[in-house]
């Protein structure tokens, strides 16, 4: 991973992000730069303040089948260049990452603790209420409580929006490719902790109580049935 300048609309002067892909396709991941950040806090907090803002400037407005974008989720990739500007490519940006989202949301509350940055937090608020938003409604496809993902771009869209997106990755101990969608037991992890950092967020920064108590409750259900539905017995350990 290594630091990478953007276009100065979409960076503040002098700041970097870390970047994946060295040496063969560097770009702005998502994960990879919310990640490093989050790992980067104690030695170069300012990455995290530069990942935030600029994930936040290019989260998603508007649903896009071809980017894989709903409201309020944060990218996956981004490039520029002649594919993407021809729409050969989707990652203009490309929004194929079910973990992204709640990572952003993670993030910003482990910012906040390490550098009592509650300025960034202010203005960062509609868009962590626009990716909770997403966690709760466009990233639950079918309504079980569950954090999914079922790329909409069949053509060059991600088949896997985990943090293992490779096409065969998530298989049954016979090798048979998993249904669709698909909710790994990782995503749920982020979505517990998204719920439980913003609820922490909302308490003491935005003054709202009644968000707080309703993401508490919410990941306390959550964990319950997490541990009970994706339990594999006799084999201990979570599927």
């Amino acid at each position: 991973l290594a630091a990478l300048r953007l276009h100065a609309q979409a960076l503040p002067e002098g700041a970097a992000i870390p970047a994946a892909g060295l040496p063969w396709f560097m770009a702005v991941f998502g994960r990879d730069s919310l990640i490093t950040s989050y790992q980067a806090l104690p030695f170069v907090p300012q990455l995290a303040s530069a990942t935030l803002q600029v994930l936040a400037r290019r989260q998603a407005k508007v649903s896009d089948d071809f980017r894989d974008a709903e409201p309020g989720k944060i990218l996956h990739e981004l490039r520029f260049g002649e594919l993407t500007y021809f729409r050969e490519w989707p990652q203009s940006p490309y929004y194929g990452s079910a973990d992204s989202t709640p990572l952003f949301l993670i993030l910003l509350d482990e910012y906040e603790r390490w550098s009592g940055d509650t300025d960034l937090v202010a203005e960062l608020e509609p868009h962590a209420r626009a990716a909770l938003d997403w966690l709760e409604h466009h990233g639950d496809l079918d309504g079980d409580g569950y954090l999914e993902y079922q790329r909409r771009n069949l053509d060059s869209g991600l088949e896997n929006q985990g943090w293992k997106d490779s096409w065969d990755s998530i298989v049954h101990p016979d090798g048979e490719l998993a249904s669709l969608p698909r909710a790994t037991c990782e995503l749920q992890g982020y979505a517990y902790d998204a719920r439980i950092r913003t609820a922490r967020l909302a308490r003491e920064v935005w003054r709202d109580t009644a968000t707080a108590d309703r993401l508490e409750r919410d990941a306390a259900d959550l964990k319950t049935r997490f541990n009970s539905d994706f339990w594999v017995d006799g084999d201990d350990f979570f599927a």
